[in-house]
């Protein structure tokens, strides 16, 4: 359903279509197309997924200082600088997160937009029919015999 609100959203925005006639072209445009689809939103999941892995890894570093600074700050027994560094440690992270969260969002949906755009003009073929034609359409080879 997610898929079809999706192209129902983008006709609306992008062809000022009314929501129950959106709906009912999303729902044509998706039935035409939806092996593309799921391939699409398949190879979203695995970049979100990559992304996320690069985001922790990211967040990981950014610890690194934070946490020197927070074991300095109890060395000299302050707890107001322990509560600075905890403060702009949040902070920092809220900012890297919520970056991060804007530029996935901007990501997918241009993404989705793309692909509507494309297969409105007819531009775009499932990769795993291609393939499974390129399959079943090649010729059966006799097997080779060694010469000796």
């Amino acid at each position: 359903f997610s898929f079809v609100t999706r192209f129902a959203v983008i006709y609306m925005a992008a062809d000022n279509k009314r929501l129950g006639e959106s709906m009912k072209l999303a729902w044509r445009l998706f039935h035409k197309n939806w092996i593309v689809s799921l391939e699409m939103g398949i190879l979203l999941f695995l970049v979100q997924i990559l992304s996320l892995v690069v985001l922790i890894f990211v967040l990981i570093i950014l610890a690194v200082p934070f946490m020197m600074l927070a074991k300095l700050a109890g060395l000299v027994a302050s707890d107001n600088l322990f509560w600075y560094v905890v403060t702009l440690a949040i902070f920092v992270y809220m900012t890297v997160i919520y970056a991060y969260m804007a530029v996935m969002t901007g990501y997918m949906m241009s993404a989705w937009v793309m692909l509507f755009d494309r297969i409105q003009n007819g531009q775009v073929f499932s990769r795993v029919l291609r393939w499974a034609v390129s399959l079943t359409s090649k010729k059966q080879q006799p097997p080779q015999t060694p010469q000796v």
